[in-house]
């Protein structure tokens, strides 16, 4: 019960990337990785050596001009195998925002991503999805070297392994105006923080205090990252959609490979409509999902104007429906599927902790509905406020 992909190129990356993954990563390494809070270097090396971590680079800046389409699809690899590691905030959402910043220090970041020499996290949307310019967790402030960075921020994946961080900050003093820089973990006044997680996404709060930057770590123009920062959110909103989409088809197959040879009463227990009924609606769901995921993708390849609201779309779908499929599965495969060794516990783990990677399905339906009617933040700020108003009324009593 495979979908299959849209083209040759989809398939031949889907297929190396497939055969590299089973050859390098082995369930038992996974799961080393996983316990000693590390990442596959020598694998991520390998797939540097591919070019897969230049896909999206343009190839008159040195990357191999893929489209969105086919980065997905290698994507979804990465989900169906489970490697760890901030894949997509480097491969897809440093690299997208980094060549489309204006800035001297573009192209050499550009280098040391593409080559896997700088891993790198993004840290860009708050722990409680606070959204917006004006209200962004991280400030910056100038100062006699350069600028200074302050504030906190929640579920970065893997940024204590991660080489460098990219740090969306709002300029003191100037509201709306938000910059974008390049910090690197080790520097005097970071510290970070593991946060509960589940699989193998290793989310981690990062507290920023008085940390001393140079003009060579701005990206691009200060004060004028904004649109860089809402379509890096919406571009790995996307890949995490895809992601989710590679796991959720291997979670399917496990499930429906099971209730082909499982018997009972004598047949399989895929001959019973109630089986039938949950496989029918896990590969619906994982249609859908494959559907929605790709048609954003081509609105990126096509500066489609409304790529960003198309991503939301994909996510919003991608966190209800992988976890629809997995409890599908465990209920076609029972017990055997709830043991710490067994596949599906971990495709499980994967779905629920994917759905506050890179925005909650009501972080994404927020931003759909404030696309279309732009009045919404005002008046969800406003039933916060009489939230808070009536919380605090109730204490007072």
């Amino acid at each position: 019960m495979t979908i299959a992909p849209h083209d040759e190129m989809q398939k031949i990356l889907e297929q190396n990337a497939r055969r590299l993954f089973a050859e390098n990563s082995s369930r038992s390494e996974l799961e080393e990785v996983d316990r000693d809070d590390g990442i596959p270097r020598a694998l991520y090396l390998r797939m540097a050596e591919l070019d897969w971590f230049r896909l999206l680079i343009p190839s008159e800046r040195g990357g191999a001009g893929a489209r969105m389409v086919d980065m997905l699809s290698l994507l979804g690899e990465v989900g169906r195998s489970r490697i760890p590691g901030p894949i997509l905030d480097s491969a897809v959402g440093a690299v997208w925002m980094i060549t489309r910043a204006r800035g001297s220090n573009a192209d050499e970041w550009l280098v040391r991503i593409g080559a896997a020499e700088w891993l790198t996290s993004l840290v860009l949307v708050d722990e409680d999805e606070r959204w917006g310019p004006d209200i962004l967790p991280v400030t910056a402030l100038r100062s006699s070297s350069g600028y200074s960075l302050n504030g906190t921020l929640g579920y970065i994946e893997s940024a204590d392994k991660s080489d460098r961080w990219l740090v969306a900050a709002q300029m003191e003093g100037r509201p709306a105006k938000a910059s974008l820089f390049l910090v690197d973990p080790a520097a005097q006044g970071v510290t970070v923080s593991r946060q509960s997680g589940l699989g193998v996404l290793r989310p981690f709060v990062v507290r920023l205090s008085e940390v001393l930057l140079a003009q060579s770590d701005v990206l691009g123009e200060l004060g004028a990252a904004w649109p860089l920062v809402e379509e890096g959110v919406a571009v790995c909103a996307l890949a995490r959609s895809a992601v989710g989409l590679g796991a959720a088809q291997r979670t399917m197959e496990i499930a429906v490979d099971y209730a082909r040879n499982r018997q009972q009463f004598g047949r399989p227990i895929g001959d019973y409509q109630s089986m039938q009924y949950q496989c029918t609606a896990m590969l619906s769901d994982v249609q859908a999902l494959r559907s929605i995921t790709f048609r954003a993708a081509e609105a990126f390849d096509n500066n489609d104007p409304n790529r960003s609201q198309l991503a939301s779309v994909a996510k919003a779908w991608s966190n209800d429906a992988c976890l629809r499929v997995a409890r599908r599965a465990h209920r076609v495969m029972g017990a055997v599927g709830f043991a710490a060794e067994h596949e599906l516990h971990h495709f499980t783990e994967m779905a629920e902790a994917g759905r506050a990677n890179w925005g909650t399905s009501r972080f994404h339906r927020n931003r759909l509905s404030d696309a279309i009617d732009p009045i919404q933040p005002a008046l969800r700020a406003e039933r916060v406020l009489d939230q808070t108003d009536d919380v605090m009324s109730s204490g007072s009593r």
